[in-house]
């Protein structure tokens, strides 16, 4: 028992020791955040890549870890990102630009230029191109 609360069930997490909702096997939110996002993202060495680093270090300090881990499970943007991050090269525009648009590419590069990964480019302008000459086709 604990006991502060008298009750035999233990608050907090197994992997970190905060205290607060145990999620799933005795870990909180933030931590399966964590491990979902290492099964997403990691490299051949169980590692996250170092040039996705600040996007991994954003996510984790989400404020609402729920939302990362639904995210991480339901978007198409994530299963890109994945992809992307399982190629073992680094992730750059001109690779972003030579996939076929969709949302997903989008979003997955207004992640990254948000978080420092990719550096700023005005978006709305450079697609005009791509998508222009696909109408024109």
């Amino acid at each position: 028992m604990r006991p502060c609360a008298g009750s035999p069930f233990d608050y907090r997490c197994r992997r970190c020791g905060q205290a607060g909702r145990v999620y799933t096997d005795g870990d909180c939110l933030r931590c399966c955040a964590e491990a979902r996002l290492r099964s997403v993202l990691r490299d051949e060495q169980g590692r996250f890549p170092a040039h996705l680093v600040p996007l991994v270090d954003a996510l984790l300090a989400a404020e609402k870890p729920r939302s990362v881990l639904v995210w991480l499970g339901r978007s198409s943007a994530a299963q890109l990102l994945s992809e992307l991050a399982r190629n073992g090269t680094p992730i750059t525009h001109d690779g972003l630009d030579a996939l076929p648009p969709s949302r997903s590419v989008h979003f997955v590069r207004r992640m990254l230029m948000c978080t420092g990964v990719l550096p700023y480019r005005d978006d709305y302008l450079d697609r005009i191109s791509p998508w222009l000459e696909a109408l024109l086709e």
